[in-house]
């Protein structure tokens, strides 16, 4: 499959952890606040390591930011459709490439990470939030 000469390649991150997407609207390196969720294991981070900002400002082309509903349907859908399981700094990826932005066009997803605790995993494919959105973020479901 030919993907062209020049490949778009995006970061993918949960609005509770973008300290990438956070860094390029800055145009330098910020330290963002981390929310506490199960979620972000694996990429809830509060800022973007110095040195490996010149390559990732060089080579990535932009940021997606995904949010912990999107990145836990997508987490379900592997999991059910396809019979992988992710954990949520894997998923982001499937997440990401959801968004309308890329509507149409021809994407490649890496997936990774499957360290997902079994309880969060439970939880959800169950669709039962509290275990995994953030305490501020679940009262918006109530």
């Amino acid at each position: 499959m030919n993907w062209g000469a020049h490949p778009q390649i995006y970061a993918c991150e949960m609005e509770a952890a973008a300290p990438f997407y956070s860094s390029l609207a800055a145009g330098a390196i910020v330290e963002i606040p981390v929310d506490s969720t199960p979620m972000v294991a694996g990429i809830g981070v509060s800022t973007v390591l110095a040195e490996n900002w010149p390559y990732l400002n060089a080579l990535v082309d932009g940021a997606v930011v995904s949010t912990l509903e999107d990145t836990a349907d997508a987490i379900r859908s592997l999991a059910k459709s396809n019979h992988i399981v992710v954990e949520g700094a894997g998923a982001v990826a499937l997440a990401a490439a959801r968004h309308p932005h890329f509507a149409g066009k021809r994407i490649s997803v890496v997936l990774t990470g499957g360290g997902i605790d079994m309880q969060i995993l439970a939880s959800v494919l169950n669709d039962d939030r509290s275990a995994y959105l953030v305490p501020s973020r679940i009262r918006d479901y109530e």
